[in-house]
């Protein structure tokens, strides 16, 4: 990466804001996200905050605008690529969340290797990089009783690194980027790390972490997280619970299956996929998950590369948004 003027020895800011779900605030920390006060869905039933929610939800419906079918061409060249390498095993990526990682990575650099990064988001300056990243968060943004996505971003400095701290400050204020500097490779730096990816987690994460941590080479480190939980709109009956057989590549399995009976489904049939949706209950807007099924002798890594399947995932009437 090309250093700019951003990259300049000053002294360390005041941390900003306490983000709510991280770590205590630590001599670590440079800058914490302040994420938003959000109202409640419930809270539609009281006359007095109706309008208040009625008014977040109207927001977040603008500020999608905001970005709506700028990740196209971004999402067409990533998804492949994140989704490929036929290894064996199963993959789990949240596109959105790379997107801000570059997207604050774009903010930490200059020159061409800036430009490359706008190329590559479909943005034309810094600063609409920065309008579409806080619209992009905010619209996945959910923290209610009925939901939760959160989609966190942290920057990690080994602190011989030099930096800016209006930089930093951007950082924690538009891309809601938890900020840390220290002493790369000790394991006091490193815990800090697995601390606060178990914070932004809720702590589902305890056993994959157990083992993150920085090599004492690293200067710059981008580090995400997604926690997100909802339930089903129509939730499955257990008594429709059915015994079958689960059948991979490397064997198969007796196992219990969800079923549903006298319900109507969207359901989509590709070339060489088909797909149904679930619906998801949301704090805000519509949730809808569509569970992709590749047909016989074609591989989800395969399929990841499908014309077909991305033109599916990106139409505007249930697609990526």
């Amino acid at each position: 990466a090309e250093p700019t003027q951003q990259v300049q020895q000053t002294d360390a800011p005041e941390p900003t804001a306490v983000n709510p779900r991280a770590i205590a605030a630590s001599h670590h920390l440079l800058a914490a996200a302040l994420y938003p006060e959000t109202p409640k869905r419930a809270d539609v039933f009281d006359s007095e905050k109706a309008e208040d929610y009625l008014a977040y939800s109207r927001a977040i419906r603008d500020g999608v605008e905001t970005y709506r079918g700028s990740l196209d061409g971004y999402l067409r060249s990533s998804l492949p690529v994140l989704l490929s390498d036929e290894d064996g095993e199963n993959k789990v990526c949240s596109p959105l969340n790379v997107y801000l990682a570059l997207a604050m990575l774009a903010e930490s650099t200059g020159g061409e290797t800036r430009q490359q990064l706008l190329d590559l988001l479909g943005t034309e300056d810094i600063g609409t990089l920065r309008t579409r990243a806080k619209a992009l968060w905010n619209a996945n943004y959910q923290d209610g009783q009925m939901s939760k996505c959160l989609l966190s971003s942290s920057l990690w400095l080994n602190e011989a690194a030099d930096y800016v701290p209006e930089a930093i400050d951007t950082l924690a204020e538009d891309y809601y980027a938890d900020v840390f500097r220290g002493d790369m490779g000790s394991e006091e730096y490193s815990q800090t790390l697995r601390d606060w990816t178990n914070g932004q987690t809720g702590g589902q994460l305890e056993q994959y972490v157990s083992d993150l941590g920085f090599d004492w080479r690293t200067v710059l480190a981008l580090v995400t997280a997604v926690d997100f939980h909802a339930k089903w709109l129509d939730e499955f009956n257990a008594e429709e619970t059915v015994p079958g057989t689960f059948r991979a590549p490397d064997g198969e399995w007796d196992c219990e299956f969800l079923s549903e009976a006298g319900l109507t489904k969207p359901y989509w049939w590709g070339e060489h996929f088909s797909a149904v949706q679930k619906e998801i209950e949301m704090e805000y807007g519509e949730g809808m998950l569509w569970l992709i099924l590749p047909d016989e002798g074609f591989s989800p890594e395969a399929l990841a590369d499908d014309p077909e399947l991305l033109d599916f995932l990106l139409c505007g009437d249930h697609g990526v948004r």
